[in-house]
């Protein structure tokens, strides 16, 4: 078990790992970009400029490039920041407008973002809009994910409506009804077969397509949930929550399997490694636990 620090105190809202595993990024609350290496457990060293992602925005994704060769994220709400992983040099792209919400496309050759006006897609490579479209308050999408099966564009669009959009043209291809509050959370399943969305103190998980209702978790106390991701092999998921817990759930049944607590604050944030065989989370204290899992 790695207990990795940032240089504030204020909540990691976001981590993310490279492709390879080697290297693990996150974002916080006003704080910027953190990121570390893995393979010897060092805090790597950015510029400035290069350190701030997601700063004066609400928006606090993150991801990486599919063959782990570029890093991207917000800054100051309308600029796209590229940092190349070789020289961590840093590219600013400009937005068509303020984002609220943002995703990296499955192959990672493009970014998807929204606000209450339009949806839009930007080139990385070349930083040109691909296509956008507008849309009226009742339509915009907060959060957009990207399908992990499909590759298209999901988000949530009312408080029992997501949209699945293509990735290439940002045309809406189908639309399911779940309960899925706005601006909650949202996560799929590595097959796309099973959905999560929460808010508050309740997650709902669904089977998909059919929309079946699996179950419904709550924390059991008034802490609310602030984190969902699922395991590559789709076999667990986990949760965090600002009880200061990490759970981890069999996805066939919806049982919880165990609960780590290391009292470092409220958890904020979850992933795995792409491999698997590892998990982070962040705390509301600008901490950060990795650790060794087998599922």
């Amino acid at each position: 078990m790695i207990e990795l620090k940032t240089t504030h105190n204020e909540a990691i809202e976001r981590v993310v790992f490279s492709p390879d595993g080697e290297l693990l990024a996150a974002v916080g609350t006003g704080s910027g970009l953190s990121m570390w290496s893995l393979t010897d457990r060092q805090s790597i060293r950015l510029r400035p400029a290069i350190g701030v992602i997601s700063h004066a925005t609400d928006d606090k994704n993150i991801g990486f490039s599919s063959d782990g060769s570029h890093l991207i994220g917000v800054a100051y709400g309308s600029l796209l920041r590229v940092i190349d992983r070789q020289t961590w040099s840093m590219r600013a792209i400009p937005a068509p407008g303020i984002i609220t919400t943002t995703c990296v496309v499955a192959d990672g050759s493009r970014v998807c973002m929204a606000n209450a006006r339009f949806i839009a897609c930007l080139d990385v490579a070349f930083g040109e809009k691909v296509w956008q479209h507008s849309w009226g308050p009742d339509d915009s999408l907060r959060p957009i994910i990207s399908h992990p099966a499909s590759g298209q564009i999901v988000g949530i669009a009312s408080p029992d409506r997501i949209d699945f959009r293509s990735a290439l043209t940002g045309e809406i291809e189908s639309q399911h009804h779940l309960i899925a509050p706005w601006n909650g959370l949202l996560a799929f399943s590595h097959s796309g077969k099973v959905v999560a969305t929460g808010k508050g103190t309740r997650i709902h998980v669904y089977t998909m397509p059919s929309e079946s209702v699996i179950t419904e978790l709550r924390t059991g106390n008034r802490r609310h949930f602030t984190g969902i991701a699922f395991h590559p092999n789709d076999r667990v998921f986990a949760t965090t929550s600002n009880d200061q817990t990490v759970r981890i759930w069999d996805a066939s049944n919806c049982k919880e399997i165990t609960t780590f607590t290391w009292e470092i604050g409220a958890m904020r944030s979850i992933a795995f490694a792409p491999d698997g065989l590892r998990m982070a989370a962040g705390s509301s204290e600008g901490r950060v636990m990795v650790w060794d899992v087998d599922f």
